[in-house]
């Protein structure tokens, strides 16, 4: 990739300490943070899904500051905290992908919670055109929710996407039953370690001081549901009509890129890009070549709008 840096925002990005940040406890046991954009007349609104985990606040002051960037560039940005993870409820680092999935579609097509919140902040509505962005698992829940009903979705951009390869029916009974009977129990040997996250050895630093992130492995539960819904992504590719997005480094240790190249190969729709970073680790917008990503992501959303 071409270092097209004069392509950044022009602006500084905002501080952390200056955005105005909202948090809806919902019924389902989940929390919807909302941040609307500064901007008197927002350009859209990004649906954000973290990955395995991570949290949504982490994408304000990390992944290259992604939140800031995209309320600079005009668009509200809404994210849900996955179950077990963020400020949401439940068993730490425990997701029913497929609850996620329909927790997603719920927060597109439901809308009457979200713009209330908008009004009594005295704010433009989070209306117009929806851009969904997920990472890692949090791609493969964006993907589902895509799959399972793309109303009202303008463009989509998966980064790093988690998409499991179908197993034999003998491994997928064990785990199942794994996933009945002890569902909190790890998958052993699965994903890359957290030195698989980036290059950057400074951010690998600063990540082992953030309490927040969860780091006991992958449940045999998560695993099953993630494998389920990835079937289903798999066997919806031919509908997808939405324009999309994908970056994905050849160098994951938690994603293999093969992942979005059948991804991509399959999707319905002819406005799709797979952007492979060179020797990119998992996390990109945390990796060496960040500033190109985000660029790249930006570019995409302005072509998009």
């Amino acid at each position: 990739m071409t270092s097209p840096f004069s392509t950044l925002p022009s602006e500084a990005t905002p501080s952390s300490s200056i955005l105005t940040h909202y948090t809806i406890p919902l019924p389902s046991g989940l929390t919807l943070h909302i941040w609307p954009t500064p901007h008197s007349e927002p350009r859209g609104t990004i649906i954000l899904q973290h990955g395995f985990g991570e949290y949504a606040e982490r994408y304000v002051t990390w992944h290259h500051a992604l939140i800031p960037a995209l309320l600079d560039h005009g668009f509200h940005v809404e994210a849900l905290d996955l179950r077990g993870h963020g400020k949401s409820a439940g068993e730490r680092g425990v997701v029913d992908v497929e609850e996620a999935v329909s927790e997603g579609v719920r927060l597109r097509l439901q809308r009457e919670v979200v713009e209330e919140e908008y009004r009594g902040a005295g704010v433009a509505g989070g209306t117009g055109k929806i851009f969904l962005i997920g990472h890692s698992l949090g791609g493969l829940v964006t993907a589902g929710s895509v799959i399972a009903d793309s109303a009202g979705v303008t463009g989509v951009v998966l980064l790093s996407p988690v998409i499991p390869e179908p197993i034999v029916w003998l491994v997928g009974m064990v785990a199942g039953i794994a996933a009945r009977v002890v569902p909190e129990w790890t998958v052993p040997g699965l994903g890359g370690g957290e030195g698989g996250m980036t290059r950057d050895e400074g951010k690998r630093r600063e990540m082992e001081g953030d309490g927040e992130i969860v780091r006991k492995g992958v449940s045999f539960f998560t695993a099953v549901s993630a494998g389920r819904v990835a079937e289903q992504v798999r066997a919806g590719l031919e509908e997808w009509r939405v324009p999309t997005l994908v970056l994905h480094g050849t160098a994951d240790a938690w994603a293999d890129v093969a992942g979005s190249r059948g991804l991509v190969e399959g999707i319905g729709s002819v406005d799709k890009v797979l952007v492979e970073v060179k020797g990119g680790c998992h996390e990109l917008l945390n990796d060496l070549d960040r500033d190109e990503v985000l660029v790249r992501i930006l570019r995409w959303l302005d072509e998009h709008v």
